[in-house]
C-alpha cells in the first residue's frame, strides 16, 4: 500500500469523531475525489427510495486491504442538507487521491408538519335550567391544533358567559348582548356555557387548524 494511500486512510480515520448519535457514525460528511479530479458518485437505495449521491460518512476502514465502508448520504436542496440512510458502499481507496470535507448539516430524519383547516358552525338555544352545558368537545388526541372561536350573541336581553377549556384550564369568555367576540386558543378541549338568566340564542363559529407532524427516516 503506497504512502499516500496510508495517509488517506489516516485522514479518514481522523474525521471519524462520533457525535451524540449512533456509535460509529462520522461527525463530518465528505466527498471522495477520484484521480481524474472529479467527485466519486454512486447510486443509493434506502427505505424504498432511489437516489444518487457524492456525499458520504465514514464508517470503518481496513488498512490491510486499503478499503473503507462508507454510509451514502442523501442530498436535499442541492446538497445544502444531507440525510443519513441505510445505504452503504465498500470502496478501494487506491482509486482516489483525496477527499473534501462538506460544509453541510447531516440529519437523522426529515420532519415536517401537515396543516389542515376545518370550519364548524354551531347554533344554540339554551334556557337557564340547562346550564352549565358543554356545547362543543374536541375529540382529536395526539395532534397539535389551534382554534379561532367566534361567538355571535343574537339575544338582546342577556350576555353569554362561557368557559373555553384549553390545556386543562378554563378561559372566561363573555359575549355581550346582541354582540360578537372572537378569540384564538391552542389545543381547545371544550366550550361550556355557564349560568343563564334567561333563554339565550347564538352561533359559535370555529376555524380549526390541525397540525400533524410526520417523521421520515431514509
Amino acid at each position: 500500500m503506497s504512502n499516500w494511500n496510508i495517509d488517506l486512510v489516516k485522514q479518514l480515520e481522523q474525521i471519524h469523531q462520533p457525535m451524540h448519535g449512533p456509535v460509529g457514525r462520522s461527525a463530518l460528511p465528505f466527498m471522495l475525489i477520484g484521480k481524474d479530479g472529479t467527485p466519486f458518485t454512486v447510486p443509493g437505495f434506502s427505505k424504498g427510495c432511489f437516489f444518487r449521491s457524492k456525499f458520504f460518512a465514514f464508517l470503518s476502514t481496513n488498512v490491510q486491504h486499503h478499503c473503507a465502508v462508507l454510509e451514502v448520504l442523501m442530498p436535499c436542496c442541492c446538497g445544502c442538507r444531507l440525510f443519513r440512510t441505510q445505504a452503504k458502499v465498500l470502496v478501494d481507496l487506491g482509486h482516489f487521491c483525496g477527499f473534501d470535507i462538506v460544509a453541510a448539516p447531516v440529519f437523522d430524519f426529515l420532519q415536517y408538519s401537515d396543516v389542515t383547516q376545518e370550519q364548524i358552525c354551531l347554533e344554540f338555544l339554551l334556557k337557564g335550567s340547562e346550564s352549565p352545558k358543554t356545547i362543543y368537545r374536541m375529540e382529536r388526541n395526539g395532534v397539535q391544533h389551534t382554534e379561532t372561536i367566534a361567538v355571535h350573541n343574537t339575544s338582546t336581553a342577556s350576555s353569554i358567559e362561557m368557559n373555553l377549556y384549553a390545556h386543562g384550564k378554563a378561559i372566561p369568555f363573555i359575549v355581550p348582548q346582541a354582540g360578537f367576540r372572537s378569540l384564538t386558543v391552542s389545543n381547545l378541549q371544550s366550550i361550556e356555557i355557564l349560568t343563564l338568566e334567561e333563554t339565550v340564542r347564538g352561533t359559535v363559529e370555529l376555524q380549526l387548524n390541525i397540525c400533524e407532524k410526520k417523521t421520515i427516516y431514509y
